[in-house]
């Protein structure tokens, strides 16, 4: 780019292109994470006999991935028409006892397994 008299004022193009390269760079740099967390996973499934220390592990694993606040995992049982709640960690999050079950139908956990979805919130 030049001004009036000629003179350089600029260079636009070549800081957009080294901004792309930087945010291509921190896509790669992520996915990299996100491939070293999943095997982590898998491993902490087989590392304890403990569910309570399994669904702990994995609560921080995901929170590399992906920071919460709030998380919850919920288990239905389609044979009784229920769900329960056996882990939940976070701030503002209703404990739930672990052998508490909820009505299934009409609950947004039965939404989620009929559309085969996950649920992602953000405030």
């Amino acid at each position: 780019m030049l001004d009036n008299s000629g003179r350089p004022i600029g260079r636009t193009a070549i800081i957009r292109v080294q901004s792309e390269l930087w945010r291509m760079e921190s896509e790669v740099r992520s996915f990299s994470a996100q491939r070293s967390t999943l095997p982590e996973i898998g491993n902490i499934v087989n590392s304890s006999l403990d569910i309570n220390d399994v669904y702990s592990s994995i609560g921080h694993e995901i929170g590399k991935l992906l920071p919460y606040y709030r998380f919850a995992l919920t288990v239905p049982h389609e044979e009784t028409s229920e769900y329960s709640k056996p882990y939940g960690e976070g701030t503002g999050l209703p404990v739930a006892r672990k052998s508490e079950r909820f009505a299934l139908p009409g609950s947004f956990t039965e939404y989620l397994i009929d559309h085969r979805v996950s649920a992602i919130f953000e405030p």
